[in-house]
């Protein structure tokens, strides 16, 4: 996969314009397989964390969906979020 990336970032490689929306479609599809794998990780009422906007927050998971877990932070403050379940650890 390296070799793909690699290849990607070289300017000097010719593809056309389809070729590359393939390779982005193919990599979207990789990191949504990701994300619901990761979601499968998480129940309801537990409790994770995560990193945004320059904070650490804490919160109950109130729901689970295909690519992203709705949490109801309560630090620093009481928010709703929806989180790439990527981006949360188990507390």
């Amino acid at each position: 996969m390296n070799a793909i990336l690699e290849m990607l970032k070289n300017p000097s490689v010719q593809m056309s314009h389809e070729e590359i929306k393939e390779a982005f479609a193919l990599l979207r599809f990789r990191s949504d397989q990701f994300s619901r794998l990761a979601a499968r990780n998480f129940k309801l009422d537990q409790i994770v964390e995560f990193d945004a906007r320059d904070q650490h927050w804490v919160g109950k998971v109130k729901k689970v969906n295909q690519k992203t877990i709705s949490v109801l932070t309560s630090s620093p403050q009481v928010m709703n979020w929806n989180v790439s379940p990527n981006l949360c650890r188990a507390v």
